[in-house]
């Protein structure tokens, strides 16, 4: 038979090509194998002979062998005698020598296939020995492993296909790789494994298993683990359909799930664990295992996506990688797992986004439109992760990131998630840090760094704003290492402090304030703490040991308030105390010194933290307390560099430099403010720029030293040449120059009367308005008022009746078509600045006077204040004043009554119907006034300088049109309710629980206040916004206890209580309707509460029971609310349609709702467009209407742009064609979030019902006056347009014997009370008439329809003389119309329906106090009017004596002149009664 392999059991005959004349003959001769069996060779005769034969096998060529002379050896090799020899060496050479046979034989092996195979097994166990290096025959198994690599022989195994021979020889060396070895056997091994690879037709799977196996036990056989890489990356077109099946079958299995008995998931995971480490070591033989793992992205199973998700994460993102690039398919799969329905499948995908962006940037730009989606991700933890990734960058992995993607995380730091928040502000602020020189120096990385990452500090600073004591300490954390992060060198550090606050906005700066601010207190708060640990010795005390205590936990409690864990901060500061460490003590006082250099502040703060990580648990709560007492950011040695910053900014022309000057000279007023014991040893700079002729320079100069003047009096300058410098500032300065001035020369100690009395001998001999510094010195006047206590009464008198007299009750310019509602303060005219300085120093005096004199002295300055806010700012009698001055006037007098509030001598005489006076400022039509009053009030709230009470002030914004401004004082209300929860330590009721009897007081006395359906839907708006702020599951049963209590009670400032028990009932209804929605149970409360007695008193058994017995509240209202809830109209809720059910009652209840709720919607603006016309410096632009879904459209009516548009504008549908309504001034100036509103009139159906039926004498009467309880006439201003007219030819017995109907309030925007009634004056014929505005307009013609009004605007006044062409363009006013103060020339009167209002008596001389030691004026001077008046008094001139000024008692007889200047008593000085 032959031989399958080419092989013959017969001598191989030469090759017939050889010449044998040239062969080289085999020399050996020798024996051996024994002829004889029972005579073996001795074993080392053995051993030589075997080393000759393989010697001279070793030397013989392949080419030129005669093979012939090598059968007989060749047949004695495979001799059983040698290959199964007890002796190593023997069969190490006889291994030896076959290989040579096989090389010399080579391309044909001399044996057949079963000899072959009994060879091969052979060397395989002869190379095992490989692992005896120290052995004396290690270099004969390498040769044999050599021959095998070189000659390639090992081939031959292929051909035999024997799969267990192969796996043998992948076993023996992965074996043998359990210890070291020489690079060289490695090296033969790999070259023989690889041949095998190469040339077996299929290798057994256990090769494959063993391939593999190595990749498992990376660690524990590190030289296995680089053969099988190695042969990997050698043969990976052999090896990758092997791979490919080995893992299938895995994958497959996993498609089913994770069973028990199905499949073991550990083992699942070890196999992608697998996958991983042969992709890092050798991925080329992955290439049919990726599709498979694409497949496992689309499995259910979770935990495969998971697991599959983290596997190709890891492979996408090894540095090098390809995969990418060849597999977009299985890469765009990869991606659309940021969407998976599994939040753990979208972490895990956001986890490797980090090393993608840093080894692979092409690929970016796909993950950062991803990674900015999954910033708004719904899971927490998702999009707390993304914020990981941004963290984890460094600084040119950053250049990976779009600027997209770092917005979307900076809107994470306002996230719902403390986390997320946190983990926001610190990816942001490191981004900062390591991008900071790029910000600096385009050229080092990338050229957009400053507008990429500039804005980051910003932003930080704005999360102040927020709620919690985990976001300040965040912010705290990321400013003081991230943003300004220490620095030894005191010019880098205030330069990046400058170039930083540079681009800060004025929010921004103010938040950066506040830091300030707050280490400010932290210092006091930390010294006191301090001195009584050192009182306290650790517990050891000789006397009053429970009242150290007792204070020292107080404190402790205080401090620790301010701590994100209040009760850890607590425990750790108590455990402080306790340790009694003095050395910290020192150098926490070293560290809070503001004379402290900067080397030695981070020196001890070092050292603070080391033996602080001694107490355990201490330097958590420390390292905070740390940031906040030591001045890292803004240091002693910061302020000379900055006055440097300021003079260079003076000299240069560089923008860059000017820039900085400017944030130098901010800086240097806010350090001030805050710490002005900083400039304590920089006076001499400060004193010598006195004497610079930079003005600026100056006045920033003067402003430091105005500051520290305050703290530090006794080191205020007082050398001459500084006090004529300071003097001529207070009289011919800027007006800051001279406020601050005046200043600095009040706190010059006994040398302040001398200099003081100067200035203001000065300022008073001078007091003219044509005085050209009369604007400098009356600055300098208010600020000695406030400041220098010592002035006198006549210098007080003086200049109060020359304000009063010269500049409040006169106006020098006259109002302008063009006038618009609001100018900025810069911007508005010198006499308008010098009214609101005249309301400053009257109130800045009685503020510094509060201590020493009673209240009395206060009365005049009250009314005048109360005046100013009813009659919108406007007191002189001709109704002469400008609009833009009522408007700032209006807000001066509201800021003086809270200024005045903060004093306890004032607060008590201001009483609860003042209160809500002053709360007409809230609801003021011009934004700029309500935003900057509010402010104000929070302000003074916040710091408890004024009453609780006043937080019923901010709840009549219930009606706020800017969503921003409302939701600013609904979370100001949310924060101070939760405030005061929790500083309750007993659970009762908190202040802000108490102050509801008082709103609902307020809003029982809100002239607007009636029984109708509309109305009341108006009014629950005001209890709603304060429920939505304050109450709670736990305090609902207290509200509605307090709210029903009210019924047992009687309003002490009303004659009748009838609306004190309607509100009553209608906080009852509304809190049943909030619990019900919020599934509140309502228990009884079981405490007892007495109510305010200054506003309510109690009444009797009977009279009690009654009242409680009764029902307030028409019961249609309360039937269509308890409709409107049970089928989710009010508060939401499920149940049949009510329009359904009952039309009639859903079409009132939806009037109810529109006249509700219209003030607390703001149309969008996002579609304005229209031309412009500019009208006294006011950009004007017509609005478009919304064209939302109807659903979210309300119903708009606006101002015709001009008078002349009649009846015929209006097409047959009854829709006006009117044109648009423009932009009125006071949204203008609006902040960006307040501008979103339209101009518009939002108006209910009934309303429009109303203005169609408006023609008889019905409407008339309905629409002439609005009745009330307290007998007033109420005007609104959407009576105008038709009523007008209609009003002249009705007299006063048709107003009387009319009945009308309930008047139905129109919804407007700016909900307000009007606070009194309307005026009547006696007529020369004996006829009441009509002093109101209204009354005295004339119409020739018929009354046409009423004009729809744009938002904010009221109708301008006519002129009986004046045509309709002739009237000027509609300004921006209050939606609901105050009282304003009678005309001088008498009209026809109406009077209120239900009440006649009375005559007024006019205030005589001798009302005049005689003990004034002035004369006052005489009444007829008072009844010849104010020509006459002004002509005497300009006879007289500036220099007249005393007799001619006016005493501040005196100032009502000025109002309430009703001859000379058409007022009332009953009108102006009710307040009186």
């Amino acid at each position: 038979m032959a031989d399958a392999f080419g092989f013959s059991e017969d001598p191989i005959s030469p090759p017939s090509h050889r010449n044998s004349s040239r062969l080289q003959k085999l020399r050996f001769a020798q024996r051996i194998v024994p002829l004889t069996v029972g005579k073996p060779i001795a074993t080392a005769e053995l051993v030589n002979r075997l080393k000759k034969l393989h010697n001279d096998l070793a030397k013989m060529e392949q080419e030129t062998v005669d093979l012939q002379s090598l059968l007989t050896v060749q047949k004695d090799l495979r001799a059983p005698s040698l290959m199964a020899h007890r002796d190593k060496g023997v069969k190490a050479l006889t291994a030896c020598c076959l290989a040579e046979i096989l090389r010399l034989f080579a391309p044909d092996a001399p044996y057949n296939q079963n000899q072959l195979r009994e060879i091969f097994e052979f060397f395989a166990k002869q190379l095992q020995n490989l692992s005896d290096k120290d052995g004396p025959y290690f270099s004969k198994y390498f040769a044999l492993l050599d021959s095998l690599s070189s000659v390639k022989s090992v081939v031959i195994v292929a051909d035999l296909n024997a799969d267990d021979l192969v796996i043998v020889y992948f076993r023996t060396f992965f074996n043998l790789l359990k210890q070291e070895l020489s690079k060289a056997v490695t090296m033969a091994m790999l070259d023989i494994l690889q041949q095998l690879v190469d040339e077996c037709p299929t290798l057994p799977q256990d090769v494959i298993d063993l391939i593999l196996k190595c990749f498992k036990k990376r660690e524990d056989r590190p030289n296995a683990y680089k053969m099988a890489t190695d042969l990997c990356n050698a043969s990976p077109e052999r090896l990758q359909r092997y791979v490919c099946q080995h893992f299938s079958d895995a994958i497959v299995a996993a498609g089913r799930g994770f069973d028990e008995d199905d499949y073991d998931e550990e083992k699942w995971r070890e196999t992608h664990a697998l996958i991983l480490e042969i992709n890092r070591a050798a991925p080329a033989v992955l290439l049919n295992v990726i599709p498979l793992l694409d497949e496992e992205l689309q499995i259910e199973d979770v935990k495969v996506r998971t697991l599959a998700t983290n596997t190709l994460g890891e492979m996408f993102s090894a540095r090098g990688s390809e995969l990418g690039r060849k597999y977009p398919q299985t890469w765009r799969s990869w991606l659309g797992r940021r969407a998976d329905k599994s939040n753990a499948v979208r972490i895990a995908w956001v986890d490797w986004a980090l090393p993608i962006l840093k080894n692979h940037p092409e690929l970016a730009p796909e993950l950062n439109v991803d990674l900015r989606e999954r910033c708004m991700d719904p899971d927490d933890k998702v999009r707390a992760a993304v914020m990981k990734v941004l963290a984890g960058l460094d600084a040119l992995a950053a250049h990976n990131v779009s600027r997209e993607l770092l917005a979307a995380a900076g809107d994470r730091m306002r996230d719902k998630r403390a986390h997320v928040r946190e983990a926001a502000v610190d990816a942001l602020a490191q981004l900062f840090n390591i991008k900071y020189a790029e910000i600096l120096d385009p050229a080092a990385g990338e050229a957009d760094a400053a507008e990429k990452y500039g804005w980051i500090p910003g932003a930080i600073l704005e999360m102040l704003y927020m709620d919690g004591a985990e976001t300040k300490v965040v912010v705290e954390k990321a400013l003081c290492d991230r943003i300004f992060p220490p620095n030894t060198d005191d010019v880098v550090r205030t330069e990046r402090l400058l170039n930083i606050a540079a681009v800060w906005t004025e929010r921004q700066r103010k938040a950066f304030m506040n830091v300030l601010d707050r280490q400010s207190t932290m210092m006091q708060g930390t010294a006191i703490f301090l001195d009584l640990c050192e009182k306290f010795n650790g517990g050891i005390m000789d006397d009053d040991m429970d009242g150290t205590e007792d204070i020292l936990n107080r404190i402790i409690e205080q401090i620790s308030s301010r701590f994100p864990d209040a009760k850890t901060a607590q425990t750790q500061l108590q455990k402080f105390a306790k340790a009694n460490d003095g050395r910290i003590y020192k150098l926490m006082r070293s560290v809070m010194d503001l004379q402290s250099d900067y080397k030695p502040l981070i020196k001890n703060i070092k050292e603070i933290i080391k033996r602080l990580e001694q107490q355990a648990g201490a330097l958590e709560a420390f390292s905070i307390l740390l940031r906040r007492i030591s001045l890292t950011i803004v240091a002693k040695s910061s302020i000379s560099i900055l006055i440097d910053k300021i003079q260079l900014a003076r000299s240069s022309q560089e923008e860059a430099e000017i820039r900085i000057g400017e944030t130098a000279e901010k800086l240097l007023k806010d350090i001030s403010t805050v710490f002005p014991a900083l400039y304590r040893s920089h006076l001499d700079e400060f004193r010598q720029l006195l004497q610079s002729s930079d003005d600026a320079l100056v006045t920033d100069s003067l402003d430091a030293l105005a500051r520290f003047a305050r703290v530090f009096p006794e080191e205020t300058p007082r050398d001459s040449a500084s006090k004529e410098r300071l003097i001529k500032f207070a009289l011919d300065g800027t007006p800051s120059q001279a406020k601050d001035a005046a200043i600095v020369l009040a706190h010059m100690g006994d040398e302040s009367g001398e200099v003081c009395d100067q200035v203001l001998e000065t300022i008073i001999s001078g007091l003219a308005f044509e005085n050209e510094q009369l604007w400098t010195q009356l600055s300098a006047l208010s600020q000695l008022a406030e400041d220098y206590s010592a002035l006198s009464d006549h210098h007080y008198t003086a200049a109060t009746n020359f304000i009063v007299k010269e500049l409040l009750f006169v106006n020098h310019q006259l109002p302008s078509d063009d006038d618009v509602d609001w100018l900025d303060f810069a911007d508005l005219p010198r006499e308008g600045v010098l009214k609101v300085l005249g309301i400053e120093f009257l109130t800045k005096r009685l503020v510094a006077i509060s201590a020493e004199s009673g209240a009395e002295k206060a009365q005049p300055v009250f009314k005048l204040l109360q005046r100013l806010i009813e009659f919108d700012g406007e007191i002189v009698a001709e109704k002469t004043t400008p609009k833009p001055f009522q408007t700032h006037l209006r807000l001066a007098a509201g800021l003086a009554f809270l200024e005045l509030a903060r004093s306890p001598t004032y607060a008590a005489v201001i009483g609860p119907t003042d209160l809500y006076k002053i709360a007409l400022v809230v609801q003021d039509p011009i934004y700029q006034v309500r935003n900057a009053f509010i402010e104000k009030l929070v302000l003074y709230l916040s710091n408890q300088s004024i009453p609780f009470e006043y937080n019923i002030l901010l709840m009549v914004a219930a009606h706020e049109p800017e969503i921003e401004l409302r939701n600013k004082v609904k979370h100001f209300f949310i924060r101070r309710a939760k405030m005061r929860r929790s500083l309750d330590q007993e659970g009762r009721p908190a202040l802000m629980e108490h102050t509801f009897v008082r709103f609902l007081h307020l809003l029982a006395h809100h002239t607007d206040f009636a029984m109708g359906v509309e109305d009341l839907g108006v009014f629950a708006v005001y209890v709603e916004f304060f429920l939505d702020a304050v109450a709670t599951a736990e305090n609902a049963s207290f509200l509605y206890y307090m709210a029903a209590k009210l019924k047992t009670y009687r309003d002490l400032h009303a004659q009748s209580s009838a609306n004190l028990y309607a509100v009553s009932d209608l906080a009852q209804l509304l809190i049943q309707e909030k619990a019900n929605q919020a599934g509140w149970s309502l228990p009884s409360y079981q405490g007892n509460v007495h109510l305010p007695k200054d506003i309510f008193g109690k009444l009797s058994a009977a009279s009690s029971a009654e009242v409680s017995r009764k029902s307030h509240l028409p019961q249609e209202f309360v039937t269509l609310r308890a409709k409107a809830s049970s089928s989710g109209g009010a508060h939401g809720g499920k149940g049949r349609s009510l329009a359904k059910r009952d039309p009639a009652a859903a079409a009132k209840l939806a009037a109810a709702a529109k006249a509700g709720m219209s003030a607390t919607t703001t149309p969008n603006a996002s579609d304005d467009e229209g031309g412009e016309d500019r009208a006294a410096g006011t950009k004007r632009k017509v609005r478009k209407r919304s064209t939302g879904t109807p659903s979210a459209r309300k119903r708009r009516r606006s101002d015709p742009l001009d008078d002349d548009i009649d009846d015929d504008d209006s097409s047959d549908n009854g829709k006006s064609s009117r044109p648009l309504p423009v932009e009125t001034p006071q949204r203008k100036n609006a902040p960006r979030g307040a501008r979103k509103a339209d101009s518009f009139l939002e108006v209910s159906e009934a309303e429009e019902d109303e203005d169609d039926d408006a023609g008889d004498i019905g409407g008339a009467k309905q629409n002439s006056a609005t009745s009330r309880n307290d007998g007033s006439d109420i005007w609104t201003a959407s009576d105008l347009s038709d009523a007008d007219a209609r009003a002249d030819k009705m007299d006063v017995s048709d107003a009387e014997d009319a009945k009308p109907a309930a008047r139905k309030p129109k919804a407007s925007l700016r909900h307000r009370p009007i606070s009194d009634k309307t005026a009547v004056a006696p007529s020369p014929d004996g006829e009441k008439e009509n002093t109101s505005k209204r009354g005295r307009q004339q119409k020739a013609k018929a009354p046409a329809p009423r004009t729809p009004r744009a938002r904010g605007q009221r109708i301008a006044p006519k002129e009986s003389t004046s045509s309709a062409d002739d009237e000027p363009l509609a300004t921006p006013s209050r939606v609901r119309r105050r009282p304003e103060p009678p005309a001088a020339s008498p009209t026809p009167v109406r009077t209120s329906p239900r009440k006649k209002a009375q005559t007024i008596k006019k205030i005589d001389s001798g009302n005049v106090p005689s003990d004034e030691g002035v004369a006052a004026l005489e009444p007829a001077t008072r009844r010849r009017g104010k020509a006459a008046a002004a002509a005497e008094a300009s006879t007289k001139g500036s220099d007249s004596d005393e007799a001619d000024l006016i005493p501040v008692s005196t100032w009502p007889m000025l109002i309430c002149d009703s001859e000379a200047r058409g007022l009332t008593r009953k009108r102006l000085l009710r307040h009186d009664a």
